[in-house]
């Protein structure tokens, strides 16, 4: 029997962009190439590793989450000014794109940022998180702060 592994990561990838909103995946807005690291205004890249969706409390949302390592060391170096105007732009330049031709759109769009792969739901205190939900308008988000 051959076996064949295949990284958390390469995995992640392949299940976020694929699986995780079937609406999405099957409008073909998850594509292989949002694989690529996103350069966000404080010049630090994230990278996409998945869209959970779920309808509990504020109704329907989208959460993206993203990869970033650096994210520890630079909360002492990073103003919440920088860090939220990052967030701000996952959610204006990359998830509104996304969602917008997807059929129902979400009440709330949450992002995150990670400073490596966590799985949805699990709480891992050793990991530094971020996130920031949003309400997606015609003409950007709104910032919820929930």
């Amino acid at each position: 029997m051959i076996s064949v592994m295949i990284s958390a990561a390469i995995r992640a990838a392949i299940l976020g962009a694929f699986l995780a909103i079937p609406a999405l995946a099957q409008a073909g807005t998850l594509q292989p190439r949002d694989l690529a690291p996103v350069i966000l205004p404080s010049n630090q890249e994230v990278t996409f590793y998945e869209v959970v969706s779920d309808a509990q409390g504020y109704g329907l949302t989208y959460r993206f989450r993203f990869i970033a390592p650096w994210i520890r060391a630079a909360r002492e170096k990073m103003s919440y000014e920088q860090i939220e105007a990052d967030m701000a732009f996952l959610c204006v330049d990359y998830a509104l794109p996304r969602i917008a031709n997807i059929g129902p759109q979400p009440a709330v769009v949450i992002i995150s940022m990670a400073e490596r792969e966590v799985p949805y739901g699990e709480a891992m205190p050793d990991v530094v998180q971020l996130f920031e939900a949003y309400r997606p308008e015609e003409n950007g988000c709104i910032w919820e702060g929930y």
